[in-house]
């Protein structure tokens, strides 16, 4: 183990007495071996140190053996000593304990081994110096000590309050190796073997050719070493370079499963291949490591020791790419025996490049050896002129051919190094690469690479000799070395400046507004030209044709007048063109052959909070496009349906020519065809890669995409994020991740790219649906569970006002101005928090090197969740259900304790974030998830689970047995949780269209939005690769049963518009529906009789009044709305109920404005009565006056005050004082009291009827309780609580053997409940609504035929075995369950008192008989005597029922106590008594 270094913080004054470094004395003590010697000799010259660079100015360290002491000097306040103390913790050395001295007071982080070692010697040394000290043990595993913060040197975030910005600031390392390898497939060598040594798996992408000749070597090489290796093939041709290839790639990593850590993807091949497969590596996973084993000369040389990978896009070579390193480049010289002359002179273009531009001794080695080299293949050929070659002369040339490429190599990595993702402009490796390209992609077929590259080099030393960087001499001398060597440098394109002008000046607009054209400067040496004009090139075009046409050796006989030469390039010109990384080096290693490349690549950006964004006085959107005036931005459809005219407005009051692309991206379009149709508006767009970032409005798919697409398209271009879902602020935006989808995996393929800037604007939320806003707040709550506590409670306090008012953005009835701007600020730390919390995490771990991310939270089975459900979940339902079965988890393991697990579900549940779904109760499908998580990331899983609340830690054992008993335990949790919405219809991308053709941003967006199923509702194609693919169909098939009912045909009319494809038919379908379902309720209300005139004035009354301006006067308690009035036809039903059931006697539970209530009086007789519960005094008030209007208001009488207590103090002393019918229109949470309380106190008639209103609450009960119906209402956190809770009840009460039920569709629903006079269901599962399903029902005793006489009996005694229970509340408990079970009996024969003693006035007797089944009552916690049929109360003897199954028994239904499985196995308790037990107790 690594020694303990405990550091003594002490000021630099303290240290008076040490001396200086040479000057102390050792007191004739030596020092042992390893000490730092005290001798100045021994120290490093300063000149020595000043090379190193290792020292501050004024840091040193001096050693001073005397006292055992490094004192280390630096700047201000950085001074401190590292002291060896073997007495450290003695009693009688207070050196420690003087640290402590003033406030006698320390805290102390201790390792939970030490503490276990040491810690009484600890706490003794503290208390002998009366140090109050808290000692606070850590626990944390050896590997976890090292893995779980493996940060970038640099990697921070910055906060900045004043300007509501965050600075991040970090690096990715791109780090690689290029080895030259021969004998690479020698069995020998493990070279590459070693790479596979742990999964002993490899996938290889071969070029079919190189297969067919060195496959069986390949092969043998894999087996030889016990590597189980597939391989792909992969041909791949320039022209088929594209994002199908690529796809195709993809397919084949997906389906060989690939360990992104420990199975480097191999490729061996040519340029293309390379370029292709590197591409698929640096995307699949966001990248995962590769190796390049080139096979072609022009793949040696260039294609694979770089960082570029890529696709051509259309007719642009390389259009879509990125800068990833490789893992390792091998290269083995020996391919080039079987590349064809033609491939070798492709290369040799790209090493005449480097000879011309940096080493003039490889261009003397290309013109002695070139023409031999091409010929043996580089000493590796010996048929042809290999064959008559002797050996000596092969050995020769093997080994320039060596040299050669060597010093290709070198040079070539000395200038990558420095500038690999090409941030400096200046770069003599485009020497060739100015026209080179649009001549390579013109010519048809395509011309090879390197002969196109070598035409441009051709024409640049022309236009070298005319500048004065060489002599004509020179010129002629590097013409005639390439015609020898057969490398092409004619081309008509370099006769006509027409064609040449325009390829310079788009270089120049991509070039920060300067052409930057290297050109030879000798033979071995560069400049740069940045002012040729189109006359210098009419001018040279001209000359150059008789280059192109004369032979070299004319040229040099008829050599022109020597031109001036340029004087040789200065250091000063080198510091201009070289503006090099920090690190960014090449270090080469001879006796390896091996070239190290060290370099890094910044990946610093802001996140900015800017209320107003798009208000015109505010510029800091508008100066990115400063210079060039344009902007492309991609938008969503639906907010520039709300937000264009301001969007449109801004830019052109900064006079930018903004072009605005549709993109409406959802999740099931996110994939390549929709990043190939996003690419095609760039190129159509022009941009300018340097001054005119990408913009990107819209939600977090939008911002994937586009993310994605601006970090491949030229190798990435800056890209700018303005986010306006809460999932996009809070998460999507803020990181450096971009991506799409592939296949059933999400972000598949992606890339980790800084954006340029992100600016949130908190006021889009204020048109996001409720449903997105719960979307968003699962990550907010994923960041509050594992990191800020705070941030938690205020989710707790504020979550449901902040959905229902969109961060106080939106204007509610339900609050006050005041309120609304509180809500704004409380929103705005709500999201600063998150997103705080979130950079905090990502800064030090951007590209996830780390694999201990505490911001996976909710991330492990979510993902999975989310893409195998139809339609796919919102993203962060899915995490939530992560979250919530992850607190579970920590609650098993006592990370986290009931209470909290507890408080976390009821949070999501009141903010309506789905817990329940299936997969989280599978442990067979949870298990193999975790399984590949821990195959993708070393071989362990790392789950991270919150620690309390606030705080995280990790879980790495979790195992298939553990799972398995969670997720049966889980099961129950989630009983009574509710549903998860689905996905509601989103738009899609529209190609070869902008918004601002599409119309005004206030017009209708149909024509622009697509459902999943159709992928575009206006549009006639959809997109397909970049392509119009034209569809087919008008509308949806005729179904085989035509509707006939009204709700059937809305119903179809629906079903024809989700599947349309024509507008027309949209608009004509929705028309009819709208006409249907608008015209529905006046014709009834028209068709039905008419209400009286005070019924009237109290329906109208509800929409006379300004409730919102009561409430805020503080008029009304609660927050009143006119849609709480029950409507005309519910009151005619009312009316007309009454009427039929004959009432007398009729209970309304909340009145409101009292037209329910009038309507309910004028169907009851003179006698009758209407007793309404309301505790709202202004209510009272205002319905009185209408009341005395009306003949009929005699009868009513308000009972002012809380419902439920008011409901408690209504008594029935007898059939008279009961009530015929109750309606029920209050609070939905407590209908289930409501009822309870009416049945238990006899307050409803038999034949009574319950009527109960909001029973369908506007359809949530059956459809997803948090379907929001997007864009068209909103749903409150409320709603979603009242949907669960009368879901809850309809199951309940539709199942109540005691009653008859019907729920009519009137209005907002209306449950019907009639009881049914002495009901008895003999299966008492029924009346249950949580199924049982483990227990089978035992057979009821028959009735006898005759019935015995009626007797009464007392109560059969209690018996409390437990004093400290509260007998009162036990009593009441088991008094229920006399109810439940003994007013079911049909057939009764005994009288029972639950109050024998002392009956209650006007207390009923409950009743049993000989038709009872065995009877058992229990008590929680307590011992009691049974009731057996009708043996209650009375001695066993004299119970008729002693031979049948039970008589007595007593249950303890406490967990863990009494046995009830064991009671039920043995047959002693019929399970009907379980159940209800089980049921009614909890």
């Amino acid at each position: 183990m690594a020694c303990e270094v405990l550091s003594m913080i002490g000021s630099f004054d303290e240290l008076s007495d040490v001396q200086p470094v040479g000057g102390c004395h050792c007191g004739g003590v030596h020092l042992p071996i390893g000490a730092v010697s005290c001798h100045h000799d021994h120290h490093p010259s300063e000149e020595q140190r000043k090379e190193w660079g290792r020292l501050n100015d004024e840091g040193r360290v001096d050693w001073c053996s005397r006292e055992g002491k490094w004192n280390v000097h630096a700047a201000a306040s950085m001074n401190y000593q590292v002291a060896m103390s073997p007495t450290l913790f003695d009693v009688d050395d207070g050196t420690f304990a003087s640290h402590y001295s003033k406030t006698k007071r320390c805290l102390a982080f201790v390792d939970s081994f030490v503490w276990s070692e040491y810690g009484d010697r600890l706490r003794t040394y503290f208390n002998t110096y009366e140090i109050n000290a808290h000692f606070v043990p850590i626990n944390i595993p050896e590997e976890q000590k090292t893995l779980a913060r493996l940060k970038n040197d640099d990697g921070r975030v910055e906060w900045e309050a004043c300007y509501g910005t965050w600075s991040v600031v970090a690096s990715q390392r791109m780090d690689y190796e290029v080895t030259m390898r021969p004998g690479l497939f020698d069995p020998a060598d493990d070279a590459l073997a070693q790479f596979y040594a742990k999964t002993k798996r490899c996938l290889a992408y071969v070029d079919p050719l190189v297969w067919q000749e060195y496959g069986h070597h390949i092969k043998a090489y894999f087996e030889a070493h016990n590597i189980a290796a597939r391989f792909v093939p992969c041909a791949a041709p320039e022209e088929n370079k594209n994002l199908e290839l690529l796809a195709a790639g993809a397919q084949a990593i997906v389906d060989f499963g690939l360990d992104r850590r420990h199975e480097p993807v191999l490729a061996i091949g040519g340029g293309v291949l390379m370029d292709v497969v590197s591409l698929l590596s640096s995307l699949y996973k966001r990248r995962v490591p590769f190796i390049r084993i080139p096979t072609t000369f022009l793949g040696i040389v260039d294609a694979s020791i770089g960082v570029k990978t890529g696709v051509n896009f259309g007719k642009n070579k390389n259009m879509l790419g990125t800068y990833t390193p490789p893992k390792a480049v091998y290269i083995d010289t020996a391919f080039l025996r079987t590349v064809p002359a033609l491939h070798i002179r492709n290369g040799l273009c790209e090493i005449m490049k480097m000879a011309l531009m940096r080493d003039n001794e490889l261009f003397a080695l290309l013109e002695d050896f070139g023409e031999r080299l091409i010929e043996t293949r580089f000493g590796h050929y010996t048929g042809g002129v290999g064959a008559t070659m002797p050996a000596a002369e092969l050995s020769q040339v093997w080994e320039a051919g060596q040299e050669v490429i060597r010093r290709a190599i070198h040079t070539m990595l000395e200038e990558l190094s420095c500038n690999l993702t090409e941030q400096n402009l200046y770069r003599c490796v485009d020497f060739g690469h100015i026209w080179g390209p649009a001549v390579e992609l013109a010519a048809s077929p395509p011309i090879p690479h390197g002969f196109a590259v070598n035409q441009d080099m051709a024409y640049c030393v022309y236009l070298s000799y005319r500048g004065g960087s060489l002599t004509w001499e020179e010129a002629c001398r590097v013409w005639h070395c390439m015609d020898r060597l057969g490398l092409p440098r004619s081309h008509t394109y370099y006769l006509d400046p027409s064609l040449m002008h325009p390829t310079l000046m788009k270089m120049q607009k991509t070039q920060a507004g300067m052409h930057r054209v290297p050109i030879p400067h000798r033979i071995g040496g560069y400049r740069f030209r940045t002012d040729i004009t189109f006359d210098e090139l009419v001018d040279v075009c001209g000359e150059y044709a008789r280059v192109m046409t004369v032979r070299v050796e004319k040229l040099i006989c008829d050599a022109p007048a020597t031109l001036r030469l340029l004087p040789p390039v200065t250091d000063s010109d080198r510091k201009e063109w070289r503006l090099k990384n920090d690190d960014g080096r090449v270090e080469w290693e001879a006796c390896y052959g091996t070239w190290s490349v060290v370099a890094s690549q910044r990946m610093d950006y802001e996140v900015t909070m800017r209320p107003g964004l798009f208000d015109p006085a505010d510029d800091a959107l508008a100066q990115f496009y400063a210079k060039t005036k344009r902007c492309l931005a991609y938008v969503d459809p639906l907010v520039w349906q709300e937000y264009g005219h301001h969007i449109k407005a801004y830019f052109e009051a900064h006079n930018i020519a903004a072009r605005f692309v549709p993109c409406a991206a959802p999740e099931e379009n996110k994939n390549l065809e929709l990043l190939a149709a996003g690419a095609q508006a760039i190129v159509d767009f022009g941009l300018d890669r340097r001054h005119e970032p990408v913009l990107a409005i819209g939600g977090g798919v939008l911002m994937d995409v586009v993310s994605l697409l601006s970090s491949l398209y030229k190798r990435r271009v800056p890209f700018i994020r303005i986010p306006t879902t809460l999932l996009g602020i809070v998460d999507a935006s803020i990181g450096v991740k971009t991506g799409v989808n592939f296949g059933k995996n999400k972000n598949m393929l992606g890339t980790y790219t800084p954006p340029k800037a992100v600016y949130i604007d908190t006021a889009f939320l204020r048109t996001v649906p409720a449903l997105h806003i719960r979307n968003g707040l699962c990550e907010i709550m994923k960041m509050a569970l594992v990191k800020d506590y705070k941030l938690f409670t205020l989710l707790e306090e504020f979550g449901e006002s902040l959905i229902e008012t969109r961060f106080g953005h939106l204007s509610h009835g339900d609050y006050r101005s005041s309120e609304l701007k509180d809500l704004r600020e409380v929103g705005q730390e709500v999201i600063r928090r998150a997103i705080h919390t979130m950079l905090e995490e990502l800064s030090y771990n951007l590209t996830e090197q780390n694999l201990y991310r505490c911001v996976d939270f909710g991330h492990i089975w979510g993902p999975t969740v989310e893409l195998s459900s139809s339609p796919p979940l919102p993203h962060g339902f899915a995490v939530n259900m992560d979250m919530a079965y992850c607190a579970y988890l920590s609650y098993t393991k006592g990370t986290m304790s009931w209470e909290e697990a507890q408080r976390v579900w009821d949070c999501m549940d009141r903010l309506g974030l789905p817990r329940k779904h299936p997969y989280f109760i599978d442990p067979a499908r949870m298990h193999p998830t975790l399984m590949k998580m821990q195959k993708t990331q070393a071989g362990m899983h790392r789950v991270p689970v919150p620690l309390g609340i606030g705080q995280y830690t990790f879980r790495t054992d979790i195992t298939a047995d553990e799972l398995r008993e969670v997720c049966q335990q889980y099961g129950q949790v989630l009983i009574m949780a509710p549903d998860a919405p689905t996905r509601s219809p989103t738009a899609s991308l529209r190609s070869g269209s902008t918004l601002a053709e599409s119309g005004s941003a206030g017009s209708s967006p149909s024509s622009r939005l697509a459902t999943p199923a159709a992928g575009g509702l206006g549009a006639t194609h959809l997109v397909k690769m970049g392509a119009r693919v034209h569809a087919t169909g008008t509308g949806a098939e005729e179904s085989a049963q035509q509707p006939d009912t009204l709700m059937e045909v809305i119903a179809d009319y629906m079903r024809k518009i989700v599947k349309a494809t024509n507008i027309d038919d949209v608009k004509t379908w929705a028309k009819q529906a709208l006409e249907l379902v608008a015209g529905m309720e006046p014709h009834i209300e028209a068709s039905s009789t008419q209400v009286s005139d005070v019924a009237r004035k109290c329906h109208d009354a509800a929409f006379a009044e300004n409730w919102a301006e009561l409430y805020a006067k503080g008029v009304t308690k609660k927050r009143l709305k006119k849609e709480m009035v029950t409507n005309i036809l519910e009151g005619k039903v009312l009316n007309l109920f009454c009427r039929m059931v004959g009432a007398r006697r009729v209970l309304e539970i909340g009145m409101f404005t009292g037209f329910a209530t009038i309507s309910m009086a004028e169907a009851l007789p003179n006698d009758g009565t209407v007793i309404t519960l309301e505790d709202e005094p202004y209510l009272m008030g205002l319905t009185k006056k209408h009341f005395q209007e009306s003949p009929h208001g005699q009868r009513i009488r308000i009972e002012l005050g809380d419902a439920e207590t008011n409901l408690k103090r209504l008594k029935a002393n007898g059939p008279e004082d009961q009530f015929d019918f109750v309606f029920i229109d209050a609070d939905i949470q407590k209908y289930g009291v409501y009822f309870d309380t009416i049945m238990k106190r006899g307050l409803l008639k038999p034949g009574g009827v319950i009527a109960l209103d909001n029973s369908l609450l506007k359809g949530h009960v059956y459809t997803n309780l948090k379907q929001a119906k997007e864009g068209l209402a909103r749903t409150k956190a409320s709603d979603l609580a009242d949907a669960a809770a009368i879901r809850r009840f309809n199951v309940r009460v539709s199942s109540d053997p005691r009653f008859e039920c019907v729920l009519l569709p009137i209005r907002n629903g209306l449950t019907l409940l009639r009881h049914k006079p002495q009901a008895f269901s003999p299966n008492l599962r029924a009346s249950l609504d949580v199924p049982l399903a483990m227990f089978t029902t035992m057979p009821v005793p028959a009735a006898p035929q005759t019935q015995p006489q009626i007797q009464q009996v007392p109560t059969a005694t209690l018996a409390n075995n437990n004093s400290s229970t509260d007998a009162g509340a036990t009593h009441d408990a088991i008094k229920r369950l006399y109810y439940q079970l003994l007013l079911q009996h049909a057939q009764c024969s005994y009288k029972l008192y639950p109050h024998p003693e002392n009956p209650a006035p006007g207390e009923s007797p409950l009743v049993c008989g000989p038709g009872a089944m065995p009877l058992l009552v229990a008590g929680m916690g307590m011992g009691v005597t049974a009731l057996a049929g009708a043996g209650a109360g009375v001695s066993r003897t004299d119970s008729p029922f002693t031979k049948k199954s039970v008589d007595y028994a007593s249950l303890d239904l406490m967990a863990g106590g009494g046995g009830c499985g064991e009671k039920l196995a043995s047959g002693l308790l019929t399970p009907p008594v379980v159940e209800l037990a089980r049921h009614r107790t909890g």
